[in-house]
């Protein structure tokens, strides 16, 4: 668990071998943990365009 207003990088490797050319939306969704009382930042996602 992280303390309030702190973050964490998460660094973690995607094969794309076998995927077709286009547009992959990459998301991230915690929970709510007891006693957190800002919830906004606990999705985040970002579009990638995979060209070969």
């Amino acid at each position: 668990m992280l303390e309030g207003l702190t973050s964490q990088k998460i660094v973690y490797a995607w094969n794309t071998e076998g995927l077709k050319e286009g547009t992959y939306i990459i998301r991230a969704e915690l929970e709510k943990v007891p006693d957190e009382t800002v919830i906004d930042d606990n999705v985040r996602q970002i579009e990638i365009l995979l060209q070969q």
